[in-house]
C-alpha cells in the first residue's frame, strides 16, 4: 500500500549508516531499541547503595521471569513506569509502581517488540513491534491498553518523533536494509499516513506544523551541518544556523549543540525558544573520535525548567578517556550548575515528570533519584 521513496545506494550508503548509527545512539531519550541481554553491573559497585553506602530498600525491582526482560520503555506518571519482556510466543508491555512492586499486563504481543515511545500527555503508548526482518507494526494503546490504532510499514528500522504540540501528529522515518528511508506523518484522528518531502530521515517537531532538521551532507561525510527549518504545510525550507552538532526539541524549548567558538575542546549549548531566541548558554568539555564529536546523553524536565546532561572531566579522545562522567543539572531560569553525581557512565537519560527521577542505562534498566543522589538497579543482576 505503501512505497518507499528510493535513493541512491552507494557511496552515501556508508555516510547514512554513520549519521543513523550515531543519532540513535544519542536519542535515546524517547526510545531503546537494545535487544541484546542486560549488561552485569559494574564489580564492586551495590545499584541499591547511595552515595555514602547506605542501603535504601525504597525502590521495588522488576517483577521479571530470568531472562526474560527486554528493556524498560520510559515513564507513565512519577511512580509508574513500563517495561518489554521477551518470550518464545511475542513480546508483553507491562507497568510497574516503583514503591509497591505492582505490576499490571497493558499489552500482550505475538511479535518481537522492538521499543515503546509515550506519547507527550502519557495518555497514549506506541508499541514498535516486527513480525519480520523487513516490516514494522505501530500499535497505538491509551493508557488502559485499549488499541487506538494500528499500521504496518515496509522498513527494517523506525525513528519516531511524537509531536508535543498536538499528539495525533507521530513524525516515523522508515529504514530498508539498503538504508534508503522515507518520512511519514501518521496522524491518529484520521488514521491516515501521508509521505513528507524531507531531504534528511531525522527531523524533529518545533512546531504544530513544523519541523527542524540537520542538514548533512550525504556525498561528503562532516562533523558538523547547518540547521533547516520545515513547514509541513507550505513545504517551504529556512535555514537558521550553521556548524551544528546536535539538535533537542522540547515543547517551547530547543537546544543547540555546536564546537565552543573560543575553544574547540569545549561544546557550546544554546537554549532557545521557538523564536530562536534565548538568553542562556553554557560550555563544557567534550570528547572526540575520528569521525565525530561526542555529545552525552541529556535530557530536559519541564516542570523544573531543567537540562540534565553527562559531562566528562576533560576533553580528550574517546577512546582513550576512562575518567567516568558527571551528572549534572543547569537550572536555566537561573542558569545554575549543580553537580549531582560523580563517575557516572555516559547512557541514555530519560527523567520523571516531576523531575525528582530518572531512569538511565541503555536498557533504562537503573534508577537515579536526584533528590536524595541515590542508584538504584531496577533488574536483578541474574536475570
Amino acid at each position: 500500500m505503501y512505497i518507499l521513496a528510493k535513493r541512491e545506494v552507494g557511496s552515501r550508503s556508508c555516510v547514512i549508516i554513520l549519521f543513523f548509527i550515531v543519532i540513535f545512539l544519542l536519542v535515546a531519550c524517547q526510545r531503546n531499541e537494545q535487544t541484546s541481554p542486560l549488561p552485569p553491573a559494574k564489580d564492586g559497585v551495590d545499584m541499591e547503595k547511595d552515595v555514602n553506602g547506605n542501603r535504601d530498600f525504597s525502590i521495588e525491582p522488576l517483577d521479571v521471569e530470568a531472562g526474560s526482560f527486554h528493556s524498560i520503555g520510559g515513564w507513565l506518571n512519577d511512580e509508574t513506569i513500563f517495561y518489554i519482556t521477551d518470550s518464545s510466543t511475542g513480546s508483553n508491555v507491562y507497568t510497574h509502581h516503583l514503591n509497591n512492586g505492582d505490576k499490571k499486563l497493558l499489552f500482550e504481543g505475538n511479535s518481537p517488540i522492538v521499543s515503546t515511545l509515550v506519547s507527550p500527555s502519557r495518555e497514549y503508548l506506541l508499541i514498535h513491534s516486527a513480525p519480520s526482518s523487513n516490516e514494522a507494526s505501530l500499535t497505538i494503546i491509551n493508557k488502559d491498553g485499549e488499541k487506538i490504532m494500528e499500521e504496518n510499514l515496509p522498513s527494517s528500522e523506525l525513528n519516531i518523533q511524537w509531536n508535543p504540540y498536538d499528539e495525533a501528529f507521530i513524525l516515523i522515518t522508515a529504514f530498508t536494509v539498503d538504508w534508503d528511508f522515507a518520512v511519514w506523518n501518521l496522524n491518529l484522528d484520521n488514521h491516515t499516513l501521508s509521505q513528507v518531502a524531507l531531504p534528511q530521515p531525522f527531523a524533529y517537531w518545533t512546531e504544530r506544523q513544523k519541523l527542524l532538521y540537520l542538514n548533512w551532507d550525504l556525498d561528503s561525510p562532516s562533523l558538523d551541518a547547518d540547521l533547516v527549518a520545515y513547514d509541513l504545510q507550505t513545504g517551504e525550507s529556512n535555514e537558521l544556523l550553521s556548524d551544528v552538532l546536535q539538535i533537542s526539541t522540547y515543547r517551547d524549548l530547543i537546544v543547540v549543540v555546536k564546537v565552543d567558538e573560543l575553544d574547540e575542546k569545549k561544546s557550546e549549548y544554546l537554549f532557545l525558544t521557538n523564536e530562536f531566541d534565548g538568553d542562556f548558554s553554557f560550555s563544557a568539555p567534550h570528547l572526540s573520535s575520528y569521525s565525530e564529536w561526542v555529545v552525552p546523553f541529556s535530557d530536559y524536565n519541564r516542570k523544573t525548567d531543567s537540562f540534565l546532561t553527562y559531562q566528562p572531566l576533560y576533553s580528550v579522545e574517546a577512546d582513550v578517556y576512562n575518567e567516568g562522567f558527571q551528572l549534572v543539572r543547569y537550572h536555566l531560569d537561573t542558569g545554575e550548575k549543580e553537580i549531582m553525581m560523580e563517575d557516572m557512565e555516559n547512557t541514555p537519560i530519560a527523567c520523571s515528570p516531576n523531575g525528582s527521577k530518572c531512569l538511565t542505562g541503555f536498557y533504562y534498566e537503573k534508577l537515579i533519584d536526584l533528590e536524595n543522589k541515590k542508584v538504584h538497579s531496577l533488574v536483578e543482576s541474574e536475570q
